[in-house]
């Protein structure tokens, strides 16, 4: 799909005729009606509005709540729909990040908040006309218009109708994008307008369904990120860092694995805040073990969980069964000391992937089993379930939930906030079980963001999944009781985007993934959504809070678009900042001409640490020991400086 633009669009600016200056080109839309674009005459709102939606909007809207159900001859009335149809079109507009409202006649009314803009510059505006090889600005044609929509995004600008019909080139009023090494090129996507009843619907924001009160300013300040230190961890075979947590001293600890010889051995190790190792320790047996989570709980002390095949790093009697995978939870003293090291599982394969500290000491571990008996008996009776597991900081089991299914489903990240409610990002596979509400098409993998109470009742999910494969794996809590998760998605060559990400406009070549970031509020509602698309496939594995935003981290081999800058080598590390309306803000990249690779963030204070892998000895990582080679890969940490 981004190929095929592309190259389209250069096809079109190859073309460029030259055609005389004009200051109030006159467009002549599908009805007929003469309209004015960038006139003098009308200055945009900059400030955020509610505004109730287009019945334009509103038709399609209702389809896609409604699909093959929706009225034949619906006109946007919406009493004319029946209770439930009109149930069914309010939670698809709350899932759509619009509002909701009862009008003084106890009528429901769909409102949506528009993006603050301001009018474009005239050069700007005759440069695009011009580049696009339009002929007769006055008379533009349905085809020439969706052109103009198009190749206006990619310069950072919005067509809009106006309520009386009128069409303006507009330019969003937005924080300021910084790349650290070129310009980078726009990711404002268009969704092309649709015609009801002969008129241009208002346009709206497909991407960034935002959220900031009423008159408040985006222009706000987001923690920038300078360069600290980075150092390479390894001690022998293949090494990653999975996961990272901040310590009561503001340093870091993060946990993985490294191989020898195919068998896995468990790695944790603790980082002060000027990068130098302060303990470590191995959990080597006598198959593989792996630690994929881990959490700094109130007292300052550290649990870690994972899973493992090995069947001597515990006490027998600590094993439900040793036959296959079980799952493992170990405690360490803030200063190392291994305090204990639990087995919990059942008699089939049970994994821990995501670990979370609670307010009241204890903390929440979530992953996969198979198991119906040991520490999972008393749960669904399907096959397979993503669970969340509360502990106290002993270890006990205090309280345990999933959503199930027949095949994989797996939690793979959680977040705690102040009140203890739990937020989860889930993989699943299901279209059965706990799963069938979502009306997953097929078997095709999807995201499930969930949130718990602090007691495990489930509060409300939300699916996320396209045409290809969708991955949501990073999650972290808001203040207003909400959540935003990141991930990535694909879709097909054939179809596209069709699903969950249909209103991201050139949202991914065929078969390869992009970047998305999501806010939901407390009651499950979207708020907006973000995308991160380069050329190639680009990959977010984690999220974390900073001051006024937040920062995500991933790997990419693109080098254009929300990328530019990157493509030193296979893949390519970065970390992206964005504030809290979901705006961008500026790339961080490290990489060489191998591949390299962030699999985790955190940050607190004036520090952010990411882990992750690299088999790179130049560029960021020349001269650093262990030295990684180009089969064997030495864990990384990277640590900048919040300001």
């Amino acid at each position: 799909m981004k190929n095929k633009f592309t190259a389209r669009l250069c096809i079109v600016m190859c073309l460029v005729l030259a055609i005389s200056c004009f200051t109030a080109c006159k467009v002549k839309p599908d009805n007929g009606s003469t309209t004015t674009l960038a006139g003098d005459d009308w200055q945009p709102d900059s400030g955020y509005n509610k505004v109730v939606i287009s019945q334009a909007e509103l038709v399609d809207l209702v389809e896609d709540a409604l699909g093959t159900d929706m009225p034949e001859n619906f006109n946007g009335d919406l009493n004319t729909l029946t209770p439930e149809q009109l149930e069914k079109v309010e939670n698809h507009a709350k899932d759509e990040g619009l509002t909701v409202e009862k009008d003084q006649n106890g009528d429901t009314v769909i409102k949506k908040e528009e993006i603050p803009v301001t009018e474009a510059p005239k050069e700007e505006v005759e440069d695009l006309f011009n580049k696009l090889s339009i002929k007769d600005p006055s008379n533009l044609s349905s085809e020439e218009f969706e052109e103009l929509s198009k190749a206006a995004g990619s310069e950072g600008l919005i067509v809009q109708t106006k309520p009386d019909g009128e069409v303006v080139v507009v330019k969003p009023v937005t924080t300021t994008r910084i790349i650290t090494q070129a310009p980078a090129e726009t990711s404002n996507k268009v969704k092309p307008p649709k015609t009801t009843k002969g008129t241009t619907s208002v346009y709206k924001p497909p991407v960034h369904q935002t959220a900031a009160p009423m008159g408040t300013s985006t222009e706000i300040t987001v923690s920038s990120l300078s360069d600290g230190w980075i150092t390479n961890y390894g001690i022998k075979g293949h090494t990653v860092l999975v996961d990272n947590a901040v310590t009561k001293d503001g340093g870091t600890v993060a946990v993985g694995v490294t191989t020898d010889g195919g068998a896995g051995t468990a790695i944790i190790v603790k980082y002060n805040e000027k990068g130098k190792v302060q303990w470590s320790d191995t959990i080597e047996g006598n198959n593989q073990v792996s630690l994929d989570g881990v959490t700094v709980l109130s007292d300052g002390s550290i649990v870690a969980v994972g899973c493992t095949l090995a069947t001597n790093i515990a006490n027998p009697d600590e094993y439900v069964c040793d036959t296959t995978v079980e799952g493992v939870v170990v405690k360490y003293s803030k200063n190392g000391d291994r305090q204990w090291l639990k087995i919990v599982g059942g008699s089939g394969s049970d994994i821990f992937y995501s670990v979370e500290s609670t307010p009241d000491g204890g903390f929440v571990a979530g992953g996969k089993t198979t198991s119906k008996d040991g520490h999972f008996s008393g749960l669904s009776e399907h096959n397979t379930k993503s669970f969340v597991v509360k502990f106290g900081s002993n270890g006990n089991i205090e309280w345990k939930n999933c959503l199930a299914g027949k095949i994989h489903c797996a939690v793979r990240s959680i977040a705690v906030n102040s009140a203890g409610e739990i937020f989860t990002v889930m993989e699943n596979n299901n279209n059965d079980g706990d799963f069938a509400q979502f009306n997953l098409p097929g078997n095709k993998r999807m995201g499930v963001v969930a949130k718990f109470g602090s007691n495990g009742k489930l509060q409300w999910a939300k699916a996320l999944y396209e045409s290809g494969l969708t991955n949501i794996h990073g999650v972290t809590y808001t203040d207003d009781g909400g959540c935003v998760v990141a991930g990535q998605y694909s879709a097909t060559a054939k179809e596209g985007n069709i699903y969950s990400f249909k209103k991201i406009f050139n949202g991914g070549t065929g078969g390869t993934y992009d970047g998305v970031i999501i806010k939901y509020k407390a009651d499950g509602s979207m708020s907006w959504m973000t995308p991160l698309i380069g050329f190639e496939s680009d990959f977010i594995t984690d999220i974390t809070r900073i001051s006024n935003g937040y920062a995500v981290c991933g790997y990419s081999a693109s080098s254009n678009r929300d990328f530019q800058g990157l493509g030193k080598g296979d893949y390519d590390a970065f970390v992206y900042t964005l504030n809290k309306y979901g705006e961008l803000e500026k790339i961080h990249t490290f990489g060489g001409s191998a591949p390299d690779n962030a699999r985790t963030l955190c940050a607190s204070g004036d520090m952010l640490y990411v882990g992750g892998s690299t088999n790179s000895t130049d560029g960021a990582f020349a001269g650093l020991t262990p030295a990684a080679t180009t089969d064997l890969a030495a864990g990384v940490m990277r640590c900048y400086k919040l300001s």
